[in-house]
């Protein structure tokens, strides 16, 4: 039987759940929202507390990202939850590179979905793996930032770093 695991560690300062399996992570909240826990996203499994060295590891990783001193996560993921849609969608964002950004109908067509922009919209939206798995990089067709579960504040700052970092 699989353990999944739950912990509030500091990313970039802020406290910040993480959730995951001894080895993988299944999800990743908003820094500073101790609100936005795994539990909501993914209300079907039983998570026990504990700090485990892949979670502090994963945390070090992200701040990383989150200061600009990386572009790369090299942290393996699991979707524990989502229909077959979500879960191609949020495979489909692993593979936006750093800096660049696409809008809701290009991933819809990406992901072989072109008439289903919402749906599409919606999976991004409740990706459970924030920066991780980069929902921050999909904008509306006209180019502005559109939601983000972090706030559109966070998702602003994070295009802003990955285009000067680039």
């Amino acid at each position: 039987m699989t353990r999944y695991y739950q912990i509030q560690l500091p990313v970039n300062g802020q406290l910040t759940w993480l959730a995951g399996t001894a080895t993988q992570l299944v999800f990743v909240g908003t820094p500073g929202n101790e609100q936005d826990m795994s539990n909501n996203l993914i209300p079907t499994v039983s998570f026990m507390t504990k700090k485990t060295p892949f979670f502090v590891a994963a945390a070090q990783k992200i701040s990383r990202y989150l200061t600009g001193q990386s572009e790369i996560f090299d942290v393996p993921v699991l979707f524990l939850s989502g229909t077959p849609l979500q879960q191609r969608v949020w495979q489909a964002l692993t593979t936006v590179p750093y800096g660049t950004q696409l809008t809701y109908s290009d991933l819809a067509q990406q992901v072989g979905y072109p008439k289903a922009v919402r749906a599409v919209a919606t999976a991004v939206a409740k990706n459970p793996l924030l920066f991780v798995v980069p929902c921050h990089r999909v904008v509306r067709k006209d180019g502005s930032a559109g939601q983000y579960r972090g706030g559109v504040d966070l998702k602003r700052h994070l295009l802003t770093m990955e285009q000067q970092n680039r």
